[in-house]
Formats: C-alpha cells, sequence, structure tokens
C-alpha cells in the first residue's frame, strides 16, 4: 500500500506545528481525534460554574497511554480561548515535593495565572487556597490534578485538606487518574460531579488520524490491524506508526519534492505486534518469572476476575500472589458495579479484582503458552479451561469460555461429561437479562457449539437430539430482542419441527418451549386459532405425567397466560390447572409458590363481569401484600391491571416505582410500553395531542435499535385507542396512516370508527361478525344493529337485556362508541324504541369515567351524544361536573407526571422527560426543604416560623416575606407554577404534582408500622424494603443544616430504624429467619456501626444454621471497632 504525501511540504522550510505529519516525526505529536464526547463533556462540566452552589469535581480515568495528559492540554486551550483559565498540577511518582508546593509552583510560574495573582503564593495551604479562590473570583476557572492515583501519605492528606478549605468555592476540579486502587478515591467521593472513563480510539477515529497525517484514506486490513492490536490506545498507535515508518520516509533529493511514504499493510501489521508487545513487556519487565507466570494465569480469568477464580489457576498461596500482582500494578480492584455471571452460585466473597491496562491483559492471553503439557502438578490449558467453565466458580468475565471454544476438540474428557458441560454452560443463559444474553449468551453458546462438534460422534442419537434442541432454545434466547421478526419465527417453526412427536421426556420439554414461543408471537388476535397451543401442551403432559410436576409446565402456563391476554377460555383453563396444581398432595411446597407466583399476576385480565372483576381485584390485592410486590414482573402486570380498568391514579402511581425498576433491570420492552400507557392514561387528564406526540417521537428515538420496530408496532396499536378515546376521528385516521405499520393488527372496532366511506366501515363490520374478531355477544350485537327492523328489534332488547354491557375495561369505550354511532344511524323508529335502554348504558358510562376523572374521555361522548340521551338540565350538570374534575386534574407544566423532588442524598428534582434540575443556592434549598419538613410534621410552622427560617434567621419581618416570597417565585420558574401552592399564609408543596422522595419512604415506613400492628408482615416486609432502597443510606435534607432539619433529619432515621427492626423482629417470631436475614443485611449496610441491627442480624444467621457466618460477622464488627 503505497503511501504519497500531498501538499508542500519540506522537512526544513516547514514549521512543525503546522503540519501534522512533520509534528510526529519530529515530535510524535498526533492529531488530536475521537474525543469528541470526552471534550464535550469536560467543558459542559466546566461551563455548569455559572450555576454551581459548592465545589464539584470530575474524575477522568484511563489507562497509561490513552491520552489524559493532552486531552487536558486540548481542554485548557478551549477554556483559554473564551476567557478561561486552568490551573494544572501534575503529581508525580516517587516525588518528595508536596502536593501543595506542586500547586503553588505551578500558579507562580504559569503566565495564565501569574499574570491575575497579586503575588506568588506561598507553598502553604491557606496562601494556595487564597490563590485559587481569587482566580476563580476573576475568571472561570478550572483546576485540574493529574495522577491523583498517586497520592499517598502526607500528600493525600494535603489534597483532603485542599479540598475542605475549597468546599464552598464554584469552581470546578477535574482529576486525571489510571485505573487502580488510589486513597483519592475516598478523599474526592463527597464532591465527585462526574466520571469520565477514556477508552481506545475506534476505527473511526483512527481512519481520521490516518488521513490528518497522510492526506489519504487507510485500507480496512491496515485501520483493523492498527486498531485492534493496539486496542486505540493512543501511545501504542504512535509506538506502532514510529516502528512501521523507520526507513519508510525518505526525502527527495531534487529541491522542491515532496517527501512520501511506502509502508505495506504487512509491513505496518509487523510493527504493530512488535510495538505492542515492546509496550506490553514494559509493563511486566519488574516481575519475577514466578511472578509473570501468575498474571499469565489470571489473564485466562478475564479482564475483571474473583478470588476464588484466582484460587483455581494459581499455583500454591494465590492470596498472596494476588496481593504481590497488586503491589507491582499489575492488578488492583475492579470499580464498583462489577457483576457476576448468572449460574456460578452468586458473587464473590470478596471485591472483585481486575487488570490495570486492557493492553496488557490482551498481552498476557496472547503470550500465554497453550502447548503446555500436564505434569503431575500443572493441568493442560484446555483441561483448566474446563475446570473454569464448569465450576460453581464466581466468574466476571466469559474469557474462559471465548479461550476454550476454539480448543475444545483437544479435552480430554469423557463423552458424559461433555454433555453435561453443555447443559451447565446453557444453563447459566436461563438466568440472563436480555442485555447480557445478546453478548455473554452468545459466547457461552458458540463454545457450546464447539464442544458438541467435537463430541457429538460419541453421545447417543438421543444425546444429540436433545443437545441440538438445548442449543436452539438457547440460541433463541439470546435472540428474544427479535421475538416479532419474520426470521426468528421461522427459527421458531424449524425448532417445533425437530420437536414433532416428542418421544423422549427431554424432547417433550422443548416442545412445550417451542409452543409457547410460536403462541406469543403469532395469532395474536384470532380467538378461533388460540386452541391447539392449549390442548397440545395436555397431551404432552399426559404422556410425560412428571413434566407437570416441574418448572418446565409452569413456564408453559406462564408464557401461554402471558401471551393469551385477550382469550378468557385459555387464562381460565391455566387458572384451573394452576388451582388443581396447588392442591396437589406432596408436591415441594416451593413448586407450589413459584406456580402461583409466576402465573398469578397473568390472570389479573381475565373477567367478564362485575364479580369476576372483584375477585381480580382482590387478586391483585394479594400480589400487593405479597413479598413479591417489589419484582418488576409482577408489578408490571398490576400496573396493566390498573390501566386496563381505567384506574388512572393508582396505575400512574405505582408506575412511579415500576419505570425505575425496569430500567434498572433492563426490561426495556415493558419499559417502553408502560411509559406510552403512562401516557394514555395522562391524556385522560388533559394531556394535549401534541406534547402525546412529541413524546412518543423522544420515545421512539432514545428505544434501543433492537427493540425499536417492535416497539413502533406497539406505538402503531395503542395511540389509535388514544384518539378514538378522545373522540378525533381525523386524528385517528392521521394516526393509523403515520403509525400503524399493519392495519390487520388494530382492534377492528378502531378500524370501523376510522373507516372513511360506509361501504369500508360494512367490511370491517362484516369481517368482525365472520371471523370471530370480538366476543361473541358483541359480534351478535353488532350484526342485530345492522339487520333490518323487523329482525333487530326484539332481538336487540333481548341481547341488551343479557349483556347489560358492563363497563369493566378501558377498550370496553371504543365498542361502546362505535355501538352509539350505529344505534345513531339506524331506522328512527327502531332507535326510539331503544332509546330508554342507550340512555341508561350512556348514564353509565359517563359514571365511570367520572369516578376515574378521565375528564378529557368524557367530553367526546358528551359532545356527540350527550343531547340524544341526557335532557338540558343533565346535559348541563354533567358539563359542569366534567370541568371541575378538568380544573382538579389538568396536567401541570412538565406535563407527563409528577416532578420527582429528592430530598434524600441531593437536593434535585427530576422533571417527567428525565432532566434533572439541581436546587442551587441555599436560599432555595431551605425553602424547599421547609415544605417538605412542614409536610412531616403534626403541627406545621406559623407563617412567622416558616418565614424567619426561610429567609436565614433575618430577624425582620417583612424583609423576610419577601425573601421567602422570592425563593418561592424562583422556585415556581425551575419546577412550574404548580408545584408549589401559595393560598395560605405558608407555601407548601402540591402533593398532586410532586413527589418527594422521603415524605414516600415515609409513607411507606408508617404503612409498614401499621402492617405489623395488624400481625400482616407479609405487607410490612416489602414496604420497608422499598423504604431502605429509597433512602440508600444517604442522609436527609443535606447541606441544610438548622436545627428544625436536625431534628427532622433525627426523626426520619428514627423511624427508619426502628420500624426496620420491628418488622425483622416480627419475622424471626414467625419463623422466617431468611426474610429477616435479608432485611437486616441491607440495614446493616447503612447502619454498620448499629450494634442492635447487627445483633439481630446474627440471630437471623443462627435461626438458619449458619453460624460460621455468624461468627465471621462478629469477628468483623470487633476488628473494625479496634
Amino acid at each position: 500500500m503505497p503511501l504519497s504525501t500531498t501538499g508542500n511540504r519540506t522537512f526544513m522550510g516547514t514549521h512543525p506545528s503546522t503540519d501534522p505529519l512533520l509534528s510526529f516525526l519530529n515530535r510524535g505529536v498526533l492529531p488530536f481525534v475521537g474525543r469528541d464526547r470526552e471534550v464535550g463533556a469536560i467543558m459542559q462540566f466546566w461551563e455548569g460554574t455559572v450555576q454551581a452552589d459548592g465545589l464539584r469535581l470530575a474524575l477522568l480515568i484511563g489507562e497509561a497511554g490513552q491520552g489524559k495528559s493532552r486531552l487536558i492540554e486540548e481542554i485548557a486551550a478551549r477554556i483559554a480561548a473564551r476567557a478561561g483559565i486552568v490551573a494544572h498540577v501534575k503529581v508525580y511518582p516517587e516525588s518528595t515535593t508536596s502536593l501543595i508546593a506542586l500547586l503553588s509552583r505551578s500558579l507562580a510560574v504559569a503566565p495564565s495565572t501569574s499574570a491575575i495573582l497579586r503575588s506568588d503564593p506561598e507553598p502553604n495551604l491557606p496562601s494556595v487556597a487564597d490563590a485559587l479562590r481569587r482566580l476563580s473570583r476573576l475568571r472561570p476557572m478550572m483546576l485540574a490534578v493529574e495522577d491523583v492515583h498517586l497520592l499517598a501519605g502526607s500528600s493525600l492528606a494535603e489534597f483532603a485538606q485542599l479540598l475542605d478549605a475549597l468546599a464552598d468555592e464554584t469552581f470546578p476540579i477535574l482529576c486525571a487518574a489510571r485505573p487502580v486502587d488510589m486513597g483519592a478515591r475516598g478523599v474526592m467521593e463527597r464532591w465527585l460531579h462526574t466520571e469520565i472513563t477514556l477508552h481506545g480510539l475506534d476505527g473511526a477515529a483512527v481512519r481520521q488520524m490516518w488521513h490528518t497525517l497522510f492526506q489519504q484514506e487507510i485500507e480496512v486490513p491496515s485501520m483493523q490491524a492498527l486498531q485492534g492490536a493496539t486496542s486505540g490506545n493512543p501511545l501504542a498507535v504512535r509506538s506502532a506508526l514510529r516502528g512501521a515508518m523507520t526507513g519508510a520516509l525518505r526525502e527527495e533529493r531534487s529541491p522542491g519534492s515532496v517527501p512520501y511514504v511506502r509502508l505495506s499493510t504487512a509491513d505496518l501489521l509487523a510493527s504493530v505486534q512488535r510495538s505492542v508487545t515492546l509496550l506490553a513487556d514494559g509493563m511486566t519487565a519488574h516481575l519475577s518469572p514466578e511472578e509473570l507466570a501468575n498474571a499469565r494465569q489470571l489473564a485466562l480469568l478475564g479482564e475483571i476476575f474473583s478470588a476464588e477464580a484466582a484460587e483455581m489457576v494459581i499455583e500454591g498461596n494465590a492470596a498472596e500472589a494476588v496481593r504481590t500482582l497488586r503491589y507491582r500494578g499489575i492488578i488492583s480492584q475492579a470499580a464498583a458495579g462489577s457483576t457476576p455471571i448468572p449460574g456460578g452460585n452468586g458473587g464473590s466473597s470478596q471485591p472483585p479484582l481486575s487488570f490495570t491496562h486492557t493492553l496488557l491483559h490482551h498481552h498476557l492471553i496472547d503470550a500465554h503458552p497453550t502447548d503446555v503439557h500436564p505434569t503431575e502438578k500443572t493441568e493442560s490449558l484446555p483441561a483448566l479451561l474446563w475446570k473454569l467453565c464448569t465450576a460453581p466458580l464466581p466468574l466476571y468475565s466469559f474469557q474462559p469460555f471465548l479461550l476454550l471454544a476454539p480448543i475444545a476438540h483437544q479435552l480430554n474428557i469423557s463423552a458424559e461429561e461433555a454433555y453435561d458441560g453443555v447443559a451447565a454452560m446453557m444453563e447459566r443463559t436461563r438466568w440472563m437479562n436480555v442485555a447480557l444474553l445478546e453478548t455473554g449468551g452468545r459466547d457461552l453458546l458458540n463454545c457450546g457449539k464447539a464442544i458438541r462438534q467435537a463430541f457429538a460422534s460419541r453421545w447417543s442419537s438421543g444425546q444429540q437430539q436433545e443437545n441440538e434442541l438445548l442449543l436452539i432454545a438457547t440460541d433463541l434466547r439470546t435472540r428474544r430482542l427479535e421475538l416479532y421478526t419474520d426470521q426468528f419465527e421461522q427459527d421458531v417453526q424449524h425448532y417445533l419441527q425437530l420437536t414433532e412427536g416428542a418421544e423422549s421426556e427431554a424432547v417433550a420439554r422443548h416442545r412445550l418451549n417451542g409452543l409457547a414461543t410460536i403462541h406469543a408471537i403469532t395469532n395474536m388476535r384470532h380467538y378461533a386459532q388460540r386452541r391447539d397451543t392449549w390442548q397440545e401442551g395436555l397431551r404432552i403432559v399426559e404422556r410425560h405425567p412428571r413434566l407437570r410436576r416441574g418448572h418446565d409446565w409452569i413456564n408453559f402456563l406462564r408464557q401461554l397466560a402471558q401471551s393469551s391476554a385477550l382469550d378468557h377460555a385459555i387464562i381460565r383453563a391455566v387458572e384451573r390447572e394452576v388451582e388443581t396444581l396447588i392442591e396437589v398432595e406432596g408436591l415441594d411446597e416451593e413448586f407450589k409458590e413459584r406456580c402461583w407466583r409466576e402465573i398469578a399476576p397473568f390472570l389479573l385480565d381475565t373477567f367478564s363481569n362485575p364479580l369476576e372483576l372483584e375477585k381480580r381485584r382482590q387478586l391483585c390485592q394479594r400480589l400487593l401484600d405479597s413479598v413479591h410486590a417489589s419484582d418488576p414482573q409482577t408489578l408490571s402486570r398490576v400496573v396493566s391491571f390498573y390501566y386496563n380498568i381505567g384506574q388512572a391514579n393508582d396505575a400512574l402511581q405505582l408506575l412511579e416505582r415500576l419505570l425505575p425498576l425496569l430500567k434498572s433491570h433492563h426490561i426495556l420492552t415493558n419499559y417502553y410500553s408502560h411509559r406510552l400507557k403512562r401516557l394514555h392514561l395522562r391524556a385522560g387528564f388533559g394531556l394535549s395531542p401534541s406534547q402525546i406526540e412529541a413524546e412518543v417521537d423522544r420515545m421512539i428515538a432514545e428505544t434501543p435499535a433492537p427493540i425499536r420496530d417492535g416497539f413502533r408496532r406497539f406505538v402503531g396499536l395503542i395511540l389509535p385507542q388514544l384518539y378514538v378515546h378522545l373522540g378525533d376521528d381525523a386524528a385517528l385516521r392521521d394516526c393509523i396512516a403515520r403509525r400503524t405499520l399493519d392495519r390487520s393488527q388494530l382492534f377492528p372496532d378502531v378500524l370501523a370508527l376510522a373507516a372513511e366511506t360506509s361501504d369500508e366501515r360494512a367490511t370491517i363490520l362484516h369481517r368482525i361478525r365472520s371471523e370471530e374478531l370480538l366476543p361473541p355477544d358483541i359480534s351478535r350485537l353488532i350484526a342485530l344493529l345492522q339487520s333490518p327492523e323487523s329482525e333487530a328489534d326484539p332481538a336487540i332488547a333481548i341481547l341488551f337485556q343479557q349483556m347489560e354491557l358492563n363497563i369493566l375495561r378501558l377498550t370496553d369505550l371504543i365498542f361502546l362508541r362505535l355501538a352509539f354511532q350505529l344505534i345513531g344511524e339506524m331506522d328512527p323508529g327502531l332507535r326510539k324504541r331503544l332509546h330508554g335502554q342507550a340512555a341508561a348504558l350512556f348514564g353509565r358510562v359517563m359514571d365511570w369515567l367520572s369516578t376515574r376523572e378521565l375528564w378529557a374521555f368524557m367530553l367526546p361522548f358528551l359532545e356527540q351524544f350527550g343531547e340524544e340521551y341526557l335532557g338540558k338540565k343533565e346535559l348541563k350538570q354533567w358539563r359542569d361536573r366534567t370541568a371541575t374534575i378538568a380544573e382538579q386534574r389538568r396536567p401541570a407544566d412538565h406535563g407527563l407526571q409528577e416532578i420527582l423532588l429528592k430530598m434524600i442524598g441531593t437536593v434535585e428534582a427530576v422533571l417527567p422527560d428525565g432532566r434533572v434540575i439541581p436546587i442551587r443556592g441555599g436560599r432555595l434549598r431551605a425553602v424547599l426543604g421547609l415544605m417538605v419538613a412542614n409536610a412531616m410534621q403534626k403541627q406545621p410552622l406559623e407563617p412567622r416560623e416558616f418565614r424567619h427560617l426561610a429567609a436565614g434567621g433575618e430577624g425582620d419581618p417583612e424583609h423576610a416575606r419577601k425573601t421567602m416570597n422570592a425563593a418561592v417565585f424562583r422556585l415556581r420558574e425551575l419546577l412550574g407554577q404548580q408545584v408549589i401552592r401559595t393560598e395560605g399564609e405558608t407555601p407548601m408543596l402540591n402533593l398532586q404534582a410532586v413527589r418527594v422522595d422521603i415524605l414516600t419512604a415515609r409513607h411507606l415506613l408508617r404503612d409498614a408500622a401499621r402492617a405489623v400492628r395488624d400481625g400482616a408482615l407479609r405487607r410490612a416486609f416489602p414496604a420497608v424494603m422499598e423504604a431502605l432502597e429509597l433512602t440508600h443510606g444517604e442522609v436527609p435534607f443535606p447541606t441544610l443544616y438548622e436545627e428544625l432539619f436536625e431534628a427532622a433529619r433525627e426523626d426520619f432515621e428514627h423511624l427508619l430504624r426502628s420500624t426496620t427492626l420491628r418488622v425483622a423482629s416480627g419475622l424471626l417470631r414467625e419463623a422466617d429467619p431468611a426474610s429477616a436475614e435479608e432485611l437486616l443485611r441491607r440495614a446493616h449496610a447503612m447502619m454498620p456501626e448499629d450494634e442492635e441491627v447487627l445483633e439481630m442480624l446474627n440471630e437471623s444467621l443462627t435461626q438458619q444454621g449458619k453460624r460460621t457466618e455468624a461468627a465471621r460477622l462478629r469477628l468483623r464488627a470487633m476488628m473494625e471497632m479496634e
């Protein structure tokens, strides 16, 4: 690949700083590329100084060579261009100079700072702190401290003292560090505002760098070689390029000629590999042969690994080897948030560890000997990897599976071991979330396929078939986001073809799984085609009775119930089967409990009359009172139930708990569908269509690509229903044209209402009758409403009487609107005879909507049918009632839901669109805190007390009043007019428009206390768990130091502690030590110094026979006290 530079470049006539290639050749400076995101984040952090009310700190983390120093240089230049200042200090290893002295010298020498300071600061803390304060008052400033991971001992203490001294200042501090253990982390945590991780340059950045240097495009193989081998590490890229260009660049002898390079892809690849090897060798040059061997063994575990896994791969004293490598800087404690792969018997008993540099880890893997033969003391690499992949160890990386796959044929194990090992690997995927399945699930699957290829010939034909089905099932599981694609359906059909006949129990198990999956993605709207799956499932368990008592049958029932919400016959059949199983004697109680837990939520939507609806309400309350109320899947079904029956207030309240849970568990399909349902309900409270459409567009834009098409389809089904409820036929048709991808999936009554001609509507109504697209009674009513008068009169009257047309669901309003339209088009004589029944039905519609306060859905019925079925006086009364509800329920300025106000750990507001508004300024925080504290008091503050505290102890009552009013005005500007009510002398929060975390937690704790008094510990337990989750051990009313807030803080913490102990004590008395342990562990993590919590936790462990663990807990507590 010959490369020629273009332009008028000369070595002697052009200054290196003006030419990227010459700058690189002479000074080793690469073009600054690929850091737009990081630059934007840091600049935004600096720009936030204007609104800051205290010290903020950003931590920039990057491995050696990732370009931390270069990034700070570029940031400093950008800030300087905007009349700002960056005070910069770099910490050096093994330096004897104090941090304060380094900073003093830097401020005195740098032209940008020395010109502003009146005098050079002395090398002591007060002088340096005063200098930084002066700079920040005169210029928008940022302090950059490089390599804070090197701070230790006295220099770390100086850093802590400096931060304390600057705590009230508003300028930002940017700290750069390597991803290693560092004492500075704890010092910074209090002020840490944001954390930015520098990763390697991606392919696009490498391509841009190459083009900037050589003025032409890089070939794809070269780009991949350069980026892949170096992991995009700029230092490694620079080293590789400089090595590759040695001798490749020459200057033409003739005057005015252009220098050029000739560099082949092979030369570049060889140089890259050589340079990376040299760089990585340099990182391990200080290791002894034994230490290097241990590092290579640990590399097999992945970049992040557990202490337990380390013991398996290191011979001898693994703990000592790990300590040594940590001291040598090869490994360190992993960042917080690392979670193990499911299926390894839980997490590690110690914090996970990680390699300090990705390049180092890659090099150690590449350099690991693969031809080591086993001895008495060592195992072969395939054998070791096999143990790692199949042992019940906490693994934090899929590296062992990736390494085993290509050498699986070298395994010296029996065919049975291979067969069982693949089954164990695939079992891990059953407990993975969607995000992990997409990546790690595929790695496990590929490893399983490699083992199958190596051992399938030694398996029986039955084992081969079962293993093939297992791998297909795993493949389908890893592709759940493709559920509604044509390819996925084809693959499920193939899976079913392989299970035809289902002679063995194992194959029958797969048959059940395949049937339930295909049922979930087909026949979604056709009542007549929903029975075959259920009948075949019954035949399978009749042939294989043991399956009926196993978890695969539960999964089949759950999936069938989940995907048959519109087919009440199937749901009721599933319900009867669950009731039968629960009554069977001899069945494991855990199995029965799981059967109820997993299937009961999907029974909620099955009801066809008021009595059945009441039964479902009781089931719903039972679920909410159970320990599973915090489970996102259970809560999701409860919310859907409330949504379906139009109980908007209950649904919206639960959604505030549910949506964060769904997002944190990465259950994104449900997360976005519930957000859409929330919009639908908010529309009933008056949210405008323009706001709805804008929010839907935002949701589609932010939806992850794999589920975006599925969510678009869901939008196309739900949004038309909303416009039916709003009574806007033109908007309905427009919405279907814009949003609905497949009209055949729409509710048929929606299509009938959207019809533009009578012929089109007649065709749709005929299809409803002939294809049983709606329940039989409704289909028959439609037929009668279209019949000639002579046939329809008595039949309609009878049917009206039989059906009573109970309004049970929000979707019932769709058909009822269609029914009123059809009645309005009937022969006047027949319409007159039906008037009484239709008017009674109309009254029930208005009552149903009124009790739910869905005033925006009431208006269309009133406007379109009110004059027909209501007298003038009654019509006026309903219009007045609707107007009153509208005034009470009109949505807030921010419109989509309550604003979340945080008063635990931080003082900020979260708007419905996710934007966070920090409450800046001590006075604003104080007024907001007072309104929250006032809501917690039995006896609210007197107006004069409130104003006095709001004004910071101001003695002049009039000045205090003005100060308070100014703060209230500013808060309303920030959060919306509706958030604060001012009809009384004292401002108060409008709790209809704002939700406060500490008030929610307090409400949960009081509910739990009442439940304990009532003896309902099952209801108290989830309430306390949720309250603990809300507090997270954080301080209530942070940065508010008045005596009132101190007292409110102590009261809340006392309520939290006492309620937790009462519930835990009750659970122990009721012989439920496992639940008590779960509760007390969370409490102990938040209150580690609380001896009563520790003592009760020990008791819960002892009751479960965990005496060793209890003893260790006591020992750790004693050691911490010492």
